[in-house]
């Protein structure tokens, strides 16, 4: 059987392509000879080292951590990336949403908080660009029996290649049998280390096709949950460094601000249902737009209330779909 690849042999790929190891050893500052150490396997770089290492060579960034994440422990992995994780969320980024917060319109308010927080957190959570995909997940409002029977996509982004970010789903509901459901049924974050693990755990299986972790927060206040954020990387293990998952925490904290308190339900009416796959899901979701539209036209209704009305329409047929 043919060995995997490892960082050793692709830095020394890289090497022999370039065909100039006294520059990338001098850029490294080492010597030529440490250089072929550390690919022949009789030395280990410091962790200073390898962060150079994805300075000198910033193309194949995300290569080296994935390789890097299969070998190292957590708390290696975290002394290399020490100067490029934030350990929290900085104050200026707090003084900015507490300032929107205040200020934004009432119509602007939710979602204009949601995408701010979002995108800071992109850039916080996923600075080397791992490829990372986070969402805000909201509880589907509750019809005649007031139980929270879904979560929605409401507000994401995502720092994919392209190639993957066409495979992405747009605003899929998912309930007890996600990553996401399990942290809101269960009131507490939930983390996913590998995908092995997310198959055997969940039958979300359109995303584990695609993620290799995850982490889900749920948006609380005491005991009233208004939702999820989500977090999905590229690569296995991305959530073992406990700085990282803090600062995810701290993120999911920040977003408490952008709902409204209607938005808030008591966790004791939360009765997430099994959801279909996205796949099965794709049909009917398509159609958000058109029907929001529509809604809007034919009824005296904000745009706040078309979309809740229009949500709860969805969620009622893929719940007969998933019961049929």
């Amino acid at each position: 059987m043919q060995r995997s690849l490892g960082w050793r042999d692709l830095l020394g790929n890289i090497v022999n392509a370039a065909q100039d190891k006294q520059r990338i050893a001098s850029e490294l500052g080492v010597s030529p000879i440490t250089l072929s150490r550390w690919i022949s396997g009789e030395s280990m770089p410091r962790a200073q080292n390898l962060r150079y290492l994805l300075h000198v060579l910033p193309e194949y960034r995300s290569h080296f951590l994935a390789l890097w994440y299969e070998e190292f422990d957590a708390a290696f992995i975290e002394e290399i990336e020490a100067d490029t994780i934030p350990n929290e969320v900085s104050s200026a980024f707090y003084a900015q949403i507490l300032r929107d917060h205040c200020r934004l319109p009432r119509i602007l308010h939710r979602r204009s908080l949601c995408e701010r927080i979002v995108q800071q957190g992109l850039k916080q959570i996923d600075p080397n660009g791992a490829g990372l995909y986070i969402a805000v997940f909201r509880c589907t409002p509750p019809r005649i029996d007031g139980k929270v029977r879904s979560l929605y996509e409401d507000t994401w982004a995502m720092s994919f290649p392209s190639e993957k970010s066409e495979e992405m789903p747009i605003r899929p509901f998912f309930g007890r049998e996600s990553l996401i459901g399990r942290a809101v049924y269960m009131g507490q974050p939930h983390v996913i280390q590998r995908k092995d693990e997310g198959f055997r755990q969940f039958s979300e299986q359109d995303w584990w096709d695609i993620m290799e972790s995850g982490m889900a927060c749920p948006i609380h206040l005491d005991d009233q949950y208004a939702g999820c954020m989500v977090v999905y990387s590229l690569l296995p293990d991305y959530f073992l460094l406990p700085s990282r998952q803090e600062l995810i925490r701290q993120f999911a904290n920040l977003l408490a601000l952008a709902f409204e308190p209607a938005d808030y339900h008591p966790h004791n009416v939360i009765d997430l249902a099994h959801l279909p796959s996205f796949s099965r899901q794709i049909a009917t979701v398509l159609s958000y737009r058109q029907r929001l539209a529509m809604m809007m036209s034919k009824q005296s209704v904000n745009f706040a209330q078309a979309e809740c009305l229009v949500m709860q329409q969805l969620e009622a047929e893929l719940l007969r779909d998933q019961a049929m």
